[in-house]
Protein backbone atom coordinates (compact mmCIF):
# COMPACT_ATOMS: atom_id res chain seq x y z
CA UNK A 1 0.00 0.00 0.00
CA UNK A 2 1.37 3.36 -0.97
CA UNK A 3 0.10 6.79 -0.06
CA UNK A 4 1.72 9.98 -1.21
CA UNK A 5 1.88 13.13 0.86
CA UNK A 6 2.43 16.46 -0.79
CA UNK A 7 4.25 18.98 1.35
CA UNK A 8 4.69 22.52 0.11
CA UNK A 9 8.11 23.56 1.33
CA UNK A 10 8.14 27.12 -0.06
CA UNK A 11 11.84 27.67 -0.79
CA UNK A 12 13.05 25.14 1.77
CA UNK A 13 15.24 22.12 1.06
CA UNK A 14 15.44 19.13 3.38
CA UNK A 15 18.89 18.31 4.69
CA UNK A 16 18.84 15.20 6.84
CA UNK A 17 15.77 13.15 7.69
CA UNK A 18 15.24 10.52 10.37
CA UNK A 19 12.14 8.37 10.93
CA UNK A 20 10.85 6.65 14.05
CA UNK A 21 7.60 5.30 15.43
CA UNK A 22 6.18 7.03 18.50
CA UNK A 23 4.63 5.07 21.39
CA UNK A 24 1.21 5.79 19.79
CA UNK A 25 2.44 4.18 16.52
CA UNK A 26 2.51 7.52 14.73
CA UNK A 27 5.21 7.82 12.10
CA UNK A 28 7.56 10.63 13.01
CA UNK A 29 9.79 12.22 10.37
CA UNK A 30 12.09 14.99 11.51
CA UNK A 31 15.30 16.66 10.48
CA UNK A 32 16.98 19.77 9.21
CA UNK A 33 16.21 22.10 6.35
CA UNK A 34 17.95 24.99 4.65
CA UNK A 35 16.92 27.91 2.50
CA UNK A 36 19.99 28.13 0.28
CA UNK A 37 20.13 24.75 -1.51
CA UNK A 38 23.57 24.17 -0.01
CA UNK A 39 24.36 21.43 2.48
CA UNK A 40 23.69 23.76 5.41
CA UNK A 41 21.15 23.96 8.24
CA UNK A 42 18.84 26.92 8.85
CA UNK A 43 16.16 25.21 10.95
CA UNK A 44 14.30 22.06 11.95
CA UNK A 45 11.14 20.37 10.75
CA UNK A 46 8.83 17.61 11.93
CA UNK A 47 6.05 15.66 10.30
CA UNK A 48 3.80 13.30 12.27
CA UNK A 49 1.57 10.83 10.40
CA UNK A 50 -1.08 8.79 12.22
CA UNK A 51 -1.59 5.03 11.66
CA UNK A 52 -4.60 5.81 9.42
CA UNK A 53 -2.23 7.93 7.24
CA UNK A 54 -3.53 11.37 8.24
CA UNK A 55 -1.08 14.21 8.85
CA UNK A 56 -1.27 15.03 12.56
CA UNK A 57 1.38 17.74 12.48
CA UNK A 58 3.65 19.41 9.92
CA UNK A 59 6.01 22.06 11.29
CA UNK A 60 9.01 24.01 10.02
CA UNK A 61 10.91 26.44 12.23
CA UNK A 62 13.93 28.47 11.21
CA UNK A 63 16.55 29.01 13.89
CA UNK A 64 16.43 32.42 15.55
CA UNK A 65 19.46 34.70 15.63
CA UNK A 66 19.96 33.73 19.28
CA UNK A 67 20.15 30.03 18.40
CA UNK A 68 22.51 30.64 15.47
CA UNK A 69 24.72 32.75 17.77
CA UNK A 70 25.42 29.63 19.86
CA UNK A 71 27.07 28.01 16.83
CA UNK A 72 28.62 30.90 14.88
CA UNK A 73 31.54 33.00 16.08
CA UNK A 74 30.72 36.63 16.72
CA UNK A 75 32.91 37.92 13.88
CA UNK A 76 31.02 35.74 11.35
CA UNK A 77 27.43 36.34 12.49
CA UNK A 78 26.61 39.10 10.00
CA UNK A 79 27.59 37.10 6.92
CA UNK A 80 26.65 33.58 8.05
CA UNK A 81 22.92 32.80 8.04
CA UNK A 82 23.03 28.98 8.12
CA UNK A 83 25.08 26.35 9.93
CA UNK A 84 27.70 24.63 7.81
CA UNK A 85 28.91 21.03 8.08
CA UNK A 86 26.21 19.88 10.53
CA UNK A 87 24.89 16.37 9.89
CA UNK A 88 21.80 14.79 11.43
CA UNK A 89 22.69 11.55 13.21
CA UNK A 90 19.79 10.37 15.37
CA UNK A 91 16.27 10.88 16.58
CA UNK A 92 15.50 9.80 20.15
CA UNK A 93 11.78 9.41 20.95
CA UNK A 94 10.89 9.42 24.65
CA UNK A 95 8.04 7.47 26.28
CA UNK A 96 5.82 10.58 26.30
CA UNK A 97 6.32 10.97 22.48
CA UNK A 98 8.48 14.06 22.84
CA UNK A 99 11.79 13.67 21.06
CA UNK A 100 15.30 14.92 20.46
CA UNK A 101 17.13 15.46 17.18
CA UNK A 102 20.86 14.85 17.56
CA UNK A 103 23.41 16.06 15.03
CA UNK A 104 27.06 16.90 14.87
CA UNK A 105 29.44 19.17 13.03
CA UNK A 106 31.43 16.81 10.87
CA UNK A 107 33.89 17.50 8.10
CA UNK A 108 36.89 15.80 6.60
CA UNK A 109 39.83 17.18 4.71
CA UNK A 110 42.79 15.55 3.01
CA UNK A 111 46.30 16.89 3.24
CA UNK A 112 48.93 15.80 0.71
CA UNK A 113 52.63 16.55 0.95
CA UNK A 114 55.09 15.86 -1.81
CA UNK A 115 58.78 15.40 -1.08
CA UNK A 116 60.78 16.15 -4.24
CA UNK A 117 63.91 14.56 -2.77
CA UNK A 118 62.31 11.12 -2.41
CA UNK A 119 59.55 11.54 -5.00
CA UNK A 120 57.04 10.34 -2.38
CA UNK A 121 53.65 11.85 -1.65
CA UNK A 122 52.18 11.33 1.82
CA UNK A 123 48.43 11.60 2.35
CA UNK A 124 46.83 12.44 5.68
CA UNK A 125 43.05 12.28 6.15
CA UNK A 126 41.77 14.54 8.92
CA UNK A 127 38.41 13.67 10.49
CA UNK A 128 36.72 16.39 12.53
CA UNK A 129 33.76 15.59 14.78
CA UNK A 130 32.93 18.78 16.61
CA UNK A 131 30.01 20.41 18.44
CA UNK A 132 26.81 18.42 18.92
CA UNK A 133 23.51 20.10 18.07
CA UNK A 134 20.49 19.01 20.15
CA UNK A 135 16.92 20.05 19.34
CA UNK A 136 13.98 19.15 21.56
CA UNK A 137 10.35 18.80 20.40
CA UNK A 138 7.13 18.16 22.32
CA UNK A 139 4.81 15.28 21.45
CA UNK A 140 2.96 17.38 18.85
CA UNK A 141 6.13 18.22 16.92
CA UNK A 142 6.53 21.75 18.26
CA UNK A 143 10.17 22.82 18.43
CA UNK A 144 10.89 23.81 22.05
CA UNK A 145 14.64 24.53 22.04
CA UNK A 146 17.97 23.94 20.30
CA UNK A 147 21.32 24.00 22.04
CA UNK A 148 24.98 23.37 21.34
CA UNK A 149 27.15 20.93 23.26
CA UNK A 150 30.76 22.04 22.76
CA UNK A 151 32.95 19.20 21.51
CA UNK A 152 36.18 19.02 19.59
CA UNK A 153 37.54 15.74 18.33
CA UNK A 154 40.07 15.37 15.55
CA UNK A 155 41.71 12.22 14.33
CA UNK A 156 43.90 11.30 11.38
CA UNK A 157 43.98 8.28 9.09
CA UNK A 158 41.59 6.20 11.21
CA UNK A 159 38.22 6.91 9.52
CA UNK A 160 37.20 8.82 12.65
CA UNK A 161 36.71 5.73 14.85
CA UNK A 162 35.65 6.74 18.39
CA UNK A 163 35.71 10.42 17.42
CA UNK A 164 31.96 10.86 17.15
CA UNK A 165 29.44 10.20 19.93
CA UNK A 166 26.84 7.69 20.98
CA UNK A 167 23.67 8.12 23.02
CA UNK A 168 21.44 6.23 25.43
CA UNK A 169 17.68 6.79 25.42
CA UNK A 170 16.15 5.62 28.72
CA UNK A 171 12.65 6.61 27.65
CA UNK A 172 12.59 9.62 29.96
CA UNK A 173 16.10 11.04 29.39
CA UNK A 174 18.84 11.01 26.77
CA UNK A 175 22.52 10.67 27.70
CA UNK A 176 25.41 11.45 25.36
CA UNK A 177 28.84 9.82 25.55
CA UNK A 178 31.85 11.09 23.62
CA UNK A 179 35.60 11.70 23.68
CA UNK A 180 36.63 15.33 23.85
CA UNK A 181 39.66 17.57 23.87
CA UNK A 182 41.17 18.47 27.24
CA UNK A 183 40.33 22.19 26.93
CA UNK A 184 36.56 21.43 26.87
CA UNK A 185 36.77 19.25 29.99
CA UNK A 186 37.29 22.30 32.20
Amino acid sequence: FLKEFELRLQAKWLNGIEMQLTPENNLLLAGYFNESRYYTVSGVFSLIITPDLAILSSKFEAFSKDVLAKFIEEKDREKTKELEDYKLNHIAVLDNSSYFLLGERYYKYIERNYDPRTNITTTTEHYNYNSIIVSYFDSLGNHIWTDRIPKYQNSTNDFGYFSSYTFLNTGSEVYLFFNDTDKNNE
